[in-house]
């Protein structure tokens, strides 16, 4: 009877110690496996310069430099916002690069480089803006909520060359998919009625075009140019949440 109680401790015994050391290979494995995914996960943030979504995959440049998508805001006032938007592919998938500058002499040369007017079309945007105000026109629309005449007949004449060639439009949507929609063909000094700070997305009819928004009235307060490849869809979310239900003024560039 000893001997088999001595057989039966023995057995546990060593029942036991398999059962512990599988337990400790087992603990061993998953904190193994936890710290193997929080480094590739580090990893990978720590390297995001490219972020994607459905549509597009996002770059972020700060004064030429890839960066981390967290690098600037789009929110900040002081800087020159480019966005350029490349080519679809087959897959019907572009690539969006996100430029910020400090200077905008830094951002007039990028635009050069790139064979962007960007220096024009500032020049444009202040000449229109000195307008509005040195007319009364901004005044004007503040106080009877109306843009007089004389203001649309001021900006008719100065793009005058550029109707005369023809211009392609720009849908502007209200919802990230499908809803209501309007076309811009060169300006719009102030948003239609139902439409201020409610543009979601926008749509370039056009082959090769730039769109700039602003925060403000009479194209002030610009918050960013998109340039790049037509027929894209491009929606205010995600990375471009900061631009999402606040344009109150557009150029078509």
């Amino acid at each position: 009877m000893n001997k088999n109680l001595l057989k039966f401790s023995i057995l546990f015994l060593i029942a036991g110690i398999i059962f512990t050391s599988c337990q400790k290979e087992m603990l061993f494995e998953d904190e193994n496996s936890s710290t193997d995914a929080t480094i590739v996960e580090k990893s990978a943030n720590k390297n995001a310069e490219i972020v994607a979504d459905n549509l597009h995959d996002y770059q972020y440049y700060y004064n030429g430099n890839l960066v981390k998508n967290d690098a600037f805001s789009l929110d900040d006032e002081n800087l020159y916002i480019l966005i350029f938007v490349g080519k679809r592919d087959d897959a019907g998938k572009s690539t969006i690069d996100i430029n910020a500058f400090t200077t905008q002499d830094a951002y007039f040369e990028y635009g050069m480089k790139k064979k962007i007017p960007l220096k024009k079309c500032a020049e444009d945007e202040k000449i229109l803006n000195d307008y509005a105000k040195s007319s009364g026109a901004i005044d004007y629309y503040e106080k009877y909520g109306e843009v007089p005449d004389w203001y649309y007949e001021f900006e008719k004449k100065y793009f005058s060359n550029k109707s005369e060639k023809g211009v392609n439009p720009v849908s502007l949507y209200k919802d990230f998919s499908g809803g209501q929609h309007s076309i811009v063909a060169v300006t719009l000094a102030v948003m239609w009625s139902g439409w201020s700070k409610k543009v979601s997305r926008y749509y370039d009819h056009a082959v090769y075009g730039g769109v700039s928004f602003y925060k403000k009235t009479f194209y002030r307060k610009k918050m960013a140019s998109l340039w790049g490849w037509g027929h894209n869809t491009v929606k205010f979310q995600g990375h471009l949440s900061s631009l999402n239900d606040k344009t109150k003024s557009v150029i078509n560039h």
